[in-house]
C-alpha cells in the first residue's frame, strides 16, 4: 500500500486558477490533478521547460 505524503506547493496564480477550474469541471481534487501532471512529466510526456503551459489542454 502506497503512503501519501503532504507537500506544500506555491503555484503561480494563473496555474492555481487553472487547477481550480480543471478540478471543478473534472470533479478531481487538486491533489489528484497535480499527481497526474507530475507523473506525466516524469514519464516524459510533457515538455521539460518549467514555464511550459502545456500541462492541461483546454
Amino acid at each position: 500500500m502506497a503512503v501519501t505524503r503532504r507537500t506544500t506547493l506555491y503555484p503561480d496564480p494563473d496555474v492555481h486558477k487553472t487547477l481550480r477550474m480543471k478540478a471543478a469541471v473534472s470533479e478531481w481534487s487538486l491533489s489528484n490533478l497535480v499527481n497526474e501532471a507530475v507523473r506525466a512529466a516524469l514519464a516524459g510526456t510533457q515538455r521539460t521547460s518549467p514555464r511550459s503551459r502545456t500541462c492541461f489542454a483546454t
